[in-house]
């Protein structure tokens, strides 16, 4: 088979569709998860505070000016919200229509260069990779980013390849949707692509066709209510202190490489790469070999590339990736967007290696090491962490990695022994964890679990409930935001006892307060406490080894409560 063969994707092993409509169940069976915080919950807390003011240019958190992210997925939100009503599915579900857009651009990208088999397993392998299964139950913006980011590069080559009018729109639209949805980032990625494509190839007249001033101009259309609401809210406003349009073109993107962001929590220089190794699995392993495939082609070519060839996939991944590893602060998923591109480094070297039948043996070595890993991680989270999974999940488990055995001892091509072991494996476990272990974990984000407890209670009105502030602090350590989504209205927090006491005048209140903060309105003069329940505590976002021990778990957790407090 030649790189460019075009015989039936994964050589009839399984029907086409079933990968794609096992990784849907397992996204759909995320949708129903609750929204995580911090972000998550955040995002989809403003995109219903949104649906409810009507207010889409100018953002709001918690009735406070908002400037952090560009509003895409707020938009989409919150338009979905009025047209099906506030619940998890409905949050999730632009971002789910998003990563089917996404998928089938990196199938149709990668197909162009490399035919229909590449095209195919490109498309499993980055629907596969647990940064999507993540990023279809936790959604930020950076499902929506990914998705436009590709989908803009495939319409953008169509275009440079047939010159047609459609594909220039729709790829200046997709570049307007990645600027949309997070920033400047947007741009950059398709750019690093294109101009290491035409430098390896010597196109320097692509740098300078009229076009992409027409492509500009959409770019720049599309991002004009944006532009306008940011400029309303902060730069007609002086005195707030803050430019919306220079942070959201400038200093949210580049000062955090520049160092004029406030933003700051010192990553280290290989913090990217060290969470590649769980994020791009159970394909982590196969990849350093293709992208050193790509590098040595290019080497060997004397840093050229023939017209029929592509650099896009490799300037789009590596420029990024190192730009993102740059930055003074860094989270996991800020690479996500470049992980469609990684998908079509991976399937372009390894496809036409298994299938010419001269696969290595030490390449089927670093899968089932993947997989083994990857079962014994799942049965730890299963059994010992938090044991005891619905009936329903065992079959699943065992039937996975049965055929997980089988495929690698008694698969009958390359593909079989190698690929398909590996998807099975990840479809199988991320069903054990969004059936079982994260409905466990979601037991402790108490914001989420109380919300929803006060609004079934019809002895406690939810007007009257607030939060106790002066212990819990900042509302990046409280999970206010769950809170609030959860509940009918944003949940009024009380600094001090004295704004407690001023509320006890109008009645009882009802108050979601830790263990210092319940002993200080214990200690308030005239004002009955009733604890009505008592909850364990912790910011599922950000596991540890001890809380994941049963036994020591207890240590890890904080105790936190519902008050009902009245004036005697």
């Amino acid at each position: 088979m030649t790189i460019t063969d075009n015989t039936p994707a994964g050589g009839g092993i399984l029907p086409k569709a079933l990968p794609f409509v096992g990784i849907g169940l397992v996204y759909l069976l995320g949708a129903q998860l609750d929204v995580m915080e911090i972000d998550a919950a955040q995002y989809a807390s403003i995109s219903k505070e949104m649906m409810e003011t009507g207010n889409y240019l100018q953002i709001t958190n918690r009735h406070k000016d908002y400037l952090d992210k560009p509003p895409l997925l707020f938009w989409m939100a919150a338009l979905f919200f009025k047209v099906f009503g506030v619940s998890n599915f409905v949050y999730r579900l632009p971002a789910m229509l998003f990563s089917a857009l996404g998928i089938y651009s990196t199938y149709r990208l990668a197909k162009r260069y490399y035919g229909e088999s590449v095209g195919y397993w490109a498309a499993v392998i980055i629907a596969s990779t647990q940064a999507f299964f993540l990023m279809n139950h936790d959604v930020r913006t950076d499902t929506m980013l990914t998705a436009s980011v590709v989908f803009a590069i495939w319409q953008l080559v169509d275009f440079q390849e047939t010159r047609r009018f459609l594909p220039l729109v729709l790829g200046s639209v997709g570049v307007a949707l990645a600027m949309l949805a997070k920033g400047p980032i947007g741009l950059i990625v398709p750019g690093a692509a294109f101009v290491v494509d035409w430098a390896l190839k010597r196109q320097w007249r692509s740098f300078f066709q009229w076009q992409w001033l027409v492509a500009i101009l959409i770019i720049a259309l599309m991002l004009l209510p944006m532009s306008l609401g940011l400029y309303w809210q902060f730069d007609a406003q002086p005195e707030k202190g803050v430019s919306g349009l220079r942070f959201y073109y400038w200093t949210q993107s580049f000062g955090r490489i520049t160092g004029e962001s406030e933003w700051n929590n010192n990553p280290g220089l290989f913090f990217q790469a060290q969470n590649f190794l769980w994020s791009f699995l159970p394909w982590t392993l196969l990849f350093p070999p293709a992208l050193w495939a790509a590098l040595r082609q290019i080497w060997l070519q004397g840093f050229r590339l023939r017209q029929e060839q592509e650099g896009l996939t490799l300037g789009g991944f590596v420029l990024p990736f190192i730009a993102l590893s740059l930055s003074k602060y860094q989270l996991p998923h800020y690479t996500y967007v470049v992980f469609p591109l990684g998908a079509i480094l991976t399937a372009r070297w390894l496809v036409p290696l298994l299938n010419s039948g001269r696969s290595p043996v030490w390449v089927k070595g670093l899968q089932v090491f993947t997989w083994t890993v990857l079962w014994l991680l799942a049965s730890a989270l299963c059994v010992w962490a938090f044991p005891f999974p619905a009936w329903w999940l065992w079959p699943v488990a065992l039937g996975g990695l049965g055929y997980t055995l089988h495929q690698t001892l008694r698969g009958q091509t390359a593909i079989a022994r190698v690929l398909v072991p590996s998807l099975v494996s990840i479809i199988a476990i991320n069903t054990l964890l969004n059936g079982h272990v994260y409905p466990r974990l979601f037991q402790y984000q108490i914001s989420s679990v109380l919300a929803k407890y006060v609004r079934y209670q019809t002895d406690i009105s939810a007007d009257r409930l607030f939060v106790f502030r002066r212990v819990f602090g900042d509302d990046r350590d409280i999970e206010l935001h769950s809170l609030d989504f959860y509940s009918t209205q944003v949940i009024p927090d009380l600094p001090d006892t004295v704004a407690i006491r001023a509320q006890l005048k109008q009645g009882n209140c009802w108050l979601y307060a830790d263990i210092e903060a319940k002993k200080e309105v214990e200690a308030m003069p005239n004002v009955s406490v009733e604890v009505l329940k008592q909850y364990d505590k912790f910011h599922i976002s950000t596991l540890t080894l001890p809380f994941l021990n049963p036994a020591m778990r207890e240590g890890e957790i904080d105790k936190v409560f519902l008050l009902l407090l009245k004036q005697n």
